[in-house]
């Protein structure tokens, strides 16, 4: 059993590493604290379509805009958390 990424799924994970690395390093989680959010990350996050992966297309396509994150979570109820 060959258990090694292929070539499709090395470029995947090489693009989320480069991602994670710039929109979400130590230095950002802390900036986002107060909040409990990064909404600048998220929203790149939205763009790299990685929300809808490993969901039937049908779904993808009939969810016009993913949920974006409140502008203050501490502000708005926990009810307004798009999870929830």
């Amino acid at each position: 059993m060959d258990l090694d990424l292929t070539a499709d799924q090395e470029a995947l994970r090489g693009v989320f590493a480069d991602f994670f690395a710039s929109e979400a390093g130590p230095d950002r989680a802390r900036a986002a604290e107060p909040s409990g959010v990064d909404s600048h990350a998220w929203e790149r996050l939205l763009e790299t379509g990685a929300p809808g992966m490993g969901l039937p297309e049908s779904w993808v396509a009939a969810t016009p805009r993913w949920p974006t994150w409140p502008s203050s979570p501490r502000n708005s109820e926990r009810r307004s958390h798009p999870f929830r």
